[in-house]
Formats: C-alpha cells, structure tokens, sequence
C-alpha cells in the first residue's frame, strides 16, 4: 500500500480574509483572499506565479479579531489551479513581530474553538 501522509508542522485553519501583497522583487501590490492560515504561514489566491523562495510583503486583515499585520514572507510552494488560470501560493513569514504572532495564535485557537476545527 502506498499512502502519503501529510505532515504539518502547525494546524492551518481555513481562512478567507482579505490580504495585500507586494513582490518585494517586482514592487506590485495586489489584493486578494486567504485560503488557510497558520501561525507561521499562509496559503493565498493569486493570478501571477512565484518563484519559490521569492519574497513577499503580506498585509493580512483577520475580521474575527480585528487584527492585522504586515509582514515579510518566504514564498514554500506554489500550486497551479488550472481551471481559473490563478495559483495558490504558500509562504512561511519571516519578520513577524512577537505580539503579532502571539496575536495569531490566539486567533488560530479561537477559530479552532468556534469551527471545531482540529
């Protein structure tokens, strides 16, 4: 039997908040949703492609909490979604302030809490 097993680090919640974000490289600013969210990443929706390791500036709004946060990120992966011409694109932050993850993580937990997502 081949099975695959998906190991994550940290729990991702899905999440559908508005972000921006600027290719560091080409200086575009562009907005767009979530599709999940981490305490250390996000995965958002976007109609250019990145190279991995690319780096982005994300400014992430989460309504639950009324909280955000701009921070640099390390683009991980990148997934075509052929059928709309867009690519979801996975990236890791890099420069996220201490009250600003521990923000997040509270976040993660009171969605967790009021989806029962585990």
């Amino acid at each position: 039997m081949n099975e695959q097993i998906n190991k994550r680090e940290f729990i991702r919640i899905p999440d559908s908040s508005e972000i921006a974000y600027e290719s560091v490289s080409s200086g575009k600013k562009k907005k767009t949703e979530t599709k999940n969210i981490s305490e250390q990443g996000i995965c958002f929706f976007s109609e250019e492609k990145f190279d991995l390791g690319s780096i982005v500036e994300v400014s992430l709004a989460l309504e639950r909490l009324e909280f955000s946060f701009t921070s640099k990120a390390v683009v991980r992966w990148v997934k075509e979604i052929v059928r709309n011409h867009r690519y979801e694109i996975g990236v890791k932050f890099i420069d996220i302030l201490e009250i600003e993850a521990r923000k997040l993580i509270n976040y993660i937990n009171s969605a967790k809490r009021l989806d029962k997502y585990v």
